[in-house]
């Protein structure tokens, strides 16, 4: 059986919701969001492939605006292999504010997170 979620607080709802009984939200106004905003939306999906899958996605669109709410996905405690695809979103997107915020993420007690956030440069690196 597929478990639905509310896109806005992302309570369980049942297939055929047109509200969300948690949070009253008009589910149908979420279908006309452009697929940028669902994919900005998905990265707090409670489903962790899900949210995932949105950031790498993010990246390969090379979304820029999508740049401060990736930093803030990061910011708000993920686990190191979503930290690391916010790292490659970033990374993908290439702007001047993806590359200051790969500097933050740059700095990662994560080997993992550091490593996908691209070579280390002396200005982002950690202090031993």
């Amino acid at each position: 059986m597929s478990v639905f979620f509310c896109p806005g607080c992302w309570g369980e709802i049942s297939e055929s919701a047109h509200r969300c009984p948690t949070c009253g939200a008009d589910l149908e106004a979420f279908d006309s969001a452009s697929f940028q905003e669902k994919l900005l939306r998905a990265l707090w999906h409670p489903e962790p492939l899900t949210a995932r899958r949105a950031a790498e996605l993010l990246g390969k669109l090379a979304a820029s605006p999508a740049v401060p709410k990736l930093l803030e996905r990061y910011r708000s405690g993920v686990d190191p292999f979503f930290a690391a695809e916010i790292a490659r979103a970033l990374l993908e997107i290439g702007s001047e504010e993806a590359r200051a915020a790969l500097a933050v993420i740059a700095r990662d007690p994560s080997i993992i997170v550091r490593q996908a956030a691209g070579p280390i440069r002396r200005d982002t690196e950690r202090p031993s």
